[in-house]
């Protein structure tokens, strides 16, 4: 589990990059020149382009929000500085020719000071952590912790786009727990390693705020694993009626359930669709003879054929792509058997379809080139294909689904995208555009630079775990040697783009507010309460069933849909008379109060 504050670890604030315009550049999403050791785009990194495009196309929606001069006046002043002439009152968003980050830390900064006349009427209510606490004291602005009401008119701008952030994501967390307290109305039990090390005893209610971030926790756990909340459950039941007994028993079982996994035969076919090969931190996955089941239900599949054979590639055109699928997946390409870290086994499929180790002792300076794909006589070798087969079948299944998205989306295949975010994906460049670039002064080269340097953090994201993760998520932590790496540049212009798009309805006429709940703008309140009393039960059934139960993009639909009516009428509920903007960012307790 990834700490939650680095889910929003994409956000910018480092005012660096001074720049007049950053040079643009054409991209063919889906080019690829084989025979000169072009590839092509990772499935990847066409779906990073295509979330770069639609933020693009969200920022410049923003036409209608323009700088005035007081709002320049409070812009912080390393910000003013460094976009200097191309900051002037007037101009709007989308006209700024500026790098997508700043733009984006523009528009947010714009949409918390146009937020302030109606987070001003009234102290916004804000779960203040120990984390925010000191982020808001370098903000100049001191709090206590716990549930705390802050005067929004009364925070500098940097100050009022960070609270915005979290009002945004606390209201979020509340919404989770809403549908855990929908779902669990009797609370859960204490859960997880964290809760029975710290001998916790008492139920964590969904009902009332009590502790935003304990209780968040706690209702993503129960949502997530539902089993977790049935077996807790026996377990506090079992406690009460023998508590004494208890531990010996859990004991007993334990060691019995043990013995009895230990007796039990793997299921061959279900192993080999996983990686058995692979290795935790408590050792391998599989026992050496289990390994031998699993090579040998595979290796008639697989001994003595190409990986174009394997995969049933017989024309030109399908032997390109799955050459082209194996070359362009982002990962390394290296196969971890558990061994020494200066022991490396990278694969290399060749043009014939044969498949090659090249293996390095880098303590020992040892390099060996062999041929994999013959008899495969050990696990390891048909391990080795196993793998390569994986990777390729599922980079080709997930470019299946980029050129889908890619065709909803209504864009053309050879967008226009910034030289720095074409650099973080390893796009090349031509002469011509090369020549421009060179022709630019060397301190905004640097600039641009830090930009790339900024986005190639993103793409090699490495999470992070911490204690409380290892007792909370012990399972997903020994996972982890799985995923050491993950691409957040994608993340971060999803994000972005979800904030944006957030930013506008909080800024927005209460128009759309209505639509949310299926209503005429002139609907009366008691309309308002109905509507609301009708969606609610109409996507009941999403917090009283399992998301499994559903399609998942169903389930995202009706979960949208309650999330979105839910909103609009908290907003239109508290609504005084002849306000034109509505938000309902800043109201924890509201979501509490029982609809009659």
């Amino acid at each position: 589990m990834i700490q939650e504050s680095e889910w929003y670890l994409a956000e910018r604030d480092e005012y660096h990059l001074r720049v007049p315009k950053v040079p643009m550049q054409s991209v063919d999403v889906f080019a690829r020149d084989i025979q000169n050791g072009n590839y092509g785009l990772s499935s990847e990194k066409i779906e990073t382009v295509l979330s770069y495009i639609t933020l693009q196309q969200t920022l410049n929606s923003f036409g209608d929000l323009t700088f005035s001069p007081d709002f320049l006046e409070r812009l912080p002043s390393e910000l003013r500085e460094k976009l200097s002439d191309n900051l002037h009152p007037g101009i709007t968003l989308s006209d700024l020719e500026i790098p997508t980050t700043d733009k984006v830390l523009l528009a947010r900064m714009l949409a918390a000071d146009r937020l302030t006349d109606i987070l001003s009427k009234t102290p916004v209510e804000v779960w203040i952590t120990p984390e925010i606490q000191k982020e808001l004291g370098e903000l100049d602005y001191t709090t206590d912790a716990g549930l705390q009401q802050i005067d929004y008119s009364q925070l500098s701008l940097k100050a009022k786009s960070y609270l915005v952030e979290i009002m945004e994501r606390q209201e979020f967390q509340v919404h989770t727990i809403l549908a855990a307290r929908n779902r669990f109305p009797n609370g859960a039990p204490p859960l997880g390693f964290s809760a029975l090390l710290s001998g916790q005893r008492e139920r964590t209610m969904f009902d009332s705020l009590k502790d935003l971030e304990v209780q968040y926790k706690v209702a993503r756990q129960a949502l997530d694993n539902p089993t977790l909340i049935w077996f807790s459950e026996i377990l506090e039941k079992s406690g009460k009626e023998a508590e004494g007994a208890k531990d010996q028993r859990a004991r007993d079982t334990a060691r019995q359930s043990g013995d009895f996994e230990d007796e039990l035969p793997i299921d061959v076919e279900e192993a080999a669709k996983g990686d058995w090969w692979a290795t935790e931190i408590m050792g391998p996955k599989l026992s050496f003879e289990d390994m031998e089941k699993v090579a040998a239900y595979l290796r008639p599949r697989y001994a003595n054929k190409t990986i174009y054979a394997i995969l049933g590639a017989e024309s030109p055109e399908t032997k390109e792509e799955v050459l082209a699928a194996f070359w362009r997946i982002d990962n390394p390409r290296q196969i971890d058997f558990g061994d020494e870290p200066w022991m490396i086994y990278g694969l290399y499929v060749k043009p014939d379809g044969t498949l090659e180790l090249h293996f390095q002792d880098s303590l020992y300076s040892e390099r060996d080139i062999s041929t994999v794909t013959e008899s495969l006589e050990s696990p390891r070798d048909v391990a080795m294909v196993d793998q390569t087969v994986k990777w390729i079948q599922e980079e080709m299944s997930k470019m299946k689904t980029a050129i889908e998205l890619w065709g909803k989306s209504g864009f053309g295949q050879s967008p226009t995208i910034e030289v720095t975010l074409s650099a973080a994906l390893s796009i090349d460049r031509d002469s011509g555009l090369q020549e421009e670039i060179d022709g630019l002064p060397k301190w905004f080269i640097t600039a641009l630079n830090q930009e790339v340097q900024y986005y190639d953090r993103l793409i090699s994201y490495t999470p992070r775990y911490g204690l409380d993760d290892l007792f909370s998520d012990l399972f997903s932590l020994l996972d982890s040697k799985d995923k050491p790496q993950q691409n957040k540049l994608k993340s971060y212009f999803d994000l972005a783009n979800a904030r944006l798009e957030r930013d506008k309805r909080l800024i927005s006429n209460p128009t759309e507010l209505y639509i949310d709940l299926e209503l005429d703008p002139s609907a009366s309140q008691e309309e308002v309460k109905k509507a609301y009393r009708r969606i609610a039960q109409e996507t009941r059934a999403i917090h009283i069933s399992s998301p499994n139960e559903f399609d998942p993009e169903e389930w995202q639909a009706m979960n949208d849909r309650f999330i979105r009516a839910t909103k609009a009428y908290t907003a239109i509920s508290s609504r005084q008379l002849g306000e034109t903007r509505v938000t309902t960012l800043g109201r924890l307790s509201s979501y509490f109060q029982t609809v009659n």
